[in-house]
């Protein structure tokens, strides 16, 4: 009698635990007994005072909450896990499960390093629009295709390039010719056309190249005079309002991914554009911020005249039709991703 009421009760609170489950699944909840805890590491070189580093532990935050804690990320700022060149490399061999990539510094980017020219030669200087361009092209032309064992969990519609000099004032055109400037390599047909010369070097570098006289200035955004303190060896700011696109800027190992559940894929998946508006909005805030922090040690910033803008944009178009080019001789459809991109800026504007 006594096993019969036991069986009894066992059977009871089986069915009593299945029907809450089952409750609990209805109202998009977890059962604590079937939740598992998952640990990443999370890495940057950037540290957390920064635009990159901000808008990651929002992120961080944002996932550990939505998950009701079952996944807890651990962060590395400042290059104290991994640099910008090895993060691929990196997230790949498991030192960190998600990180912050720098695609400059990869020659297998190739392709979007040269069609992102491709942004600004046509005349594109819009968020909206750039990301909308870009999910186009890149499912038609694989950008990522270096990225196909990984997961990109944010891209980044970058702000547009201004040019930040230590010791030479750039009120002109002119003014350019001569100039050793650090650069994405997309710039270089553009700058080369300019009289300047692109140099690509690690921005953690940049600070010391332009105080030794390395490099003479360099194509940024303003939030770099805040972001590395270039108010402090640079004098001299320049407008010019150069698209620099949109690029994978955060990255997941996918194994990592893949052993989570349904319900926790689904916030993975649905926080990525969180953490892409945070990123550009934070973006924003640190531009603001630098563009002050100049003006307020002393920093000269200047624009160009009509004339010269005018000109400006012909040659960035010019140096455009040159890298797609460039692409056609290596047997990649430059000409053809540049049409495209034409046509999805007349669909999408400008």
């Amino acid at each position: 009698m006594e096993s019969k009421m036991m069986l009894r009760k066992g059977v009871f609170v089986a069915v009593s635990l299945i029907f809450l489950s089952f409750l609990l699944v209805m109202m998009n909840l977890t059962p604590l007994w079937a939740a598992d805890e998952f640990k990443l590491r999370y890495g940057t070189a950037y540290n957390e005072m920064t635009w990159i580093g901000k808008s990651a532990a929002n992120w961080i935050a944002k996932v550990e909450k939505d998950t009701g804690g079952r996944v807890k990320i651990q962060p590395f700022f400042g290059g104290t896990l991994i640099g910008n060149k090895e993060a691929a490399t990196e997230v790949r061999g498991g030192t960190v499960d998600i990180a912050h990539i720098a695609i400059i510094f990869d020659p297998a980017f190739g392709l979007l390093h040269k069609a992102r020219s491709f942004m600004w030669g046509v005349g594109i200087n819009n968020q909206k629009s750039e990301h909308l361009i870009y999910n186009d092209l890149n499912a038609k032309y694989g950008f990522e295709k270096p990225l196909a064992d990984l997961k990109v969990t944010a891209r980044h519609r970058m702000l547009p390039y201004q040019l930040i000099t230590a010791k030479k004032a750039v009120r002109t055109l002119d003014d350019f010719k001569g100039l050793r400037l650090k650069a994405s390599p997309q710039y270089v047909s553009l700058l080369k056309s300019l009289g300047a010369e692109g140099i690509n070097l690690p921005t953690g570098e940049l600070y010391v190249s332009l105080q030794k006289g390395i490099v003479d200035g360099v194509l940024f955004d303003f939030a770099a005079i805040k972001s590395f303190k270039l108010y402090e060896v640079a004098k001299y700011g320049t407008f010019i309002n150069l698209a620099s696109g949109v690029i994978p800027m955060e990255i997941m190992n996918q194994k990592s991914f893949d052993k989570f559940p349904a319900d926790i894929k689904k916030i993975f998946d649905e926080s990525l554009a969180f953490w892409e508006k945070d990123m550009y909005d934070l973006h924003v805030v640190d531009e603001d911020a630098g563009l002050k922090l100049g003006k307020d040690n002393g920093m000269e910033f200047f624009e160009l005249s009509r004339e010269d803008l005018k000109k400006f944009h012909e040659l960035t178009y010019q140096a455009a039709l040159e890298d797609a080019k460039a692409l056609d001789k290596m047997g990649y459809p430059g000409t053809q991703i540049i049409e495209e991109t034409k046509r999805l800026a007349d669909k999408y504007g400008r």
